[in-house]
Formats: structure tokens, sequence, C-alpha cells
């Protein structure tokens, strides 16, 4: 089961650290990258979820597999959540990732 209010301590997180390294748009965009991939590759999608997989063997798989195509803020992110058993979560990271940037800038979403 995802859990919308982890994945959004991760966002804020990530978003304090890219708003550090005045990065916020560049995370924006590898995230979207990050999330089409996974949804494009089912076996990488696979991989993220597999509980029987220690979380540095499943990081440096995806590392090989992705090389430099992601920042080390992107990649930080992505060891901490596999670390915690939440690889499967990225997308609903990049999701809450989107709206706490937007309201950062004060970007205000029209449902």
């Amino acid at each position: 089961m995802k859990d919308r209010r982890a994945a959004a301590r991760y966002a804020e997180a990530l978003l304090r650290v890219a708003e550090e390294r005045r990065a916020v748009e560049s995370v924006r965009g590898e995230l979207d990258d990050l999330v089409a991939l996974v949804q494009a590759t089912p076996p990488l999608q696979r991989l993220l979820e597999r509980p029987d997989l220690p979380a540095e063997r499943k990081f440096d798989a995806l590392s090989a597999a992705v090389g430099n195509a992601f920042s080390d803020t992107v990649l930080s992110m992505l060891r901490v959540l596999l670390h915690h058993g939440r690889g499967g979560e990225v997308r609903e990271v990049e999701e809450s990732y989107d709206e706490l940037a937007d309201e950062a800038q004060g970007i205000v979403r029209a449902e």
C-alpha cells in the first residue's frame, strides 16, 4: 500500500535540498524522467518493489542501468527510498514534489 503522507515527507526533504542547490526545476524534470522510465520498464518497476533484495543491490543495479542520466540529488533520494523499503513509491514522491514546488513558487492548480 502506498503512503501519500510518507511520499510527501520525502518530497519535502527533496525540495529543501533542491532549493539549497537552486535546482528545483531541474530536479522536477529529473523526477518526471525517472517516473517515465520506471513506468516504461516493468522489470525496473519490479526491481524497485522487490522486498527480498537488499536496498544497496537494487540501487547498484539501477545506477548501472541509468548511468549519468540523473543528478546526485535525485539518486540520493532514490537511495533513501530504497533503504526505507519505499522504492515502489517514486511516482508518489514525484507527484508530491510537483505540488510542493508549485506551492513554493506561488502556483495554484485549479481543479
